[in-house]
């Protein structure tokens, strides 16, 4: 992501799949919108529990956008759990985040010298987003945006839409950035 982007990571963690079932169990479900039609799942507000949201995320064959419409099924389920953690004030409530933690804790990695008690100061320091002040957006890809090589399905990105995202990403200037770019790629 460095590589690519040009913007330094402070810390990283990461979570495998299987942790957005027990965060969304943990949560007694969220309300997720769904983007688009896809799979025989219409548009529209859709009540998952832990299974079925790690269902609606995995890669089917049926979508035809491929990995665009994963991202993008990825992102508004992230939104739906933004709704039922941060909107609903539980990331403010400890035994409720200390919840979250247990259950994600064996599908979690942390980098080397980022603690939990870290990771609670950082999510703490994210008590006041909301999902009406964060921005889901997806990499601008190429006009032709899928390629198949070794039996494998690659999105291709979009080089020079990509560097005017990453500088206004680099100079904290995303809000201009999307006012010039109508046509970002952007989960309302």
């Amino acid at each position: 992501v460095e590589e690519t982007t040009g913007v330094r990571l402070d810390r990283m963690a990461v979570l495998d799949l299987n942790a957005f079932r027990e965060i969304v169990d943990v949560l007694d479900g969220v309300v997720v919108q769904v983007p688009r039609e896809a799979c025989g799942l219409p548009a529209g507000p859709r009540r998952f529990d832990g299974q079925a949201a790690l269902d609606y995320i995995a890669l089917q064959p049926c979508l035809p956008r491929k990995g665009l419409d994963r991202v993008e099924r990825q992102q508004s389920l992230v939104k739906a759990l933004m709704r039922g953690a941060v909107d609903g004030g539980k990331i403010t409530h400890p035994l409720a985040v200390s919840g979250m933690l247990r259950a994600t804790a064996g599908h979690l990695a942390l980098e080397q010298g980022f603690s939990f008690p870290e990771m609670l100061g950082t999510l703490w320091s994210m008590r006041h987003l909301r999902t009406g002040n964060t921005t889901f957006l997806t990499v601008p890809v190429a006009a032709e945006p899928f390629a198949r090589q070794d039996g494998n399905d690659y999105v291709l990105l979009d080089q020079q839409a990509d560097d005017a995202l990453w500088a206004a990403l680099r100079e904290d200037r995303l809000t201009e950035y999307l006012a010039l770019h109508d046509d970002a790629q952007v989960l309302r």
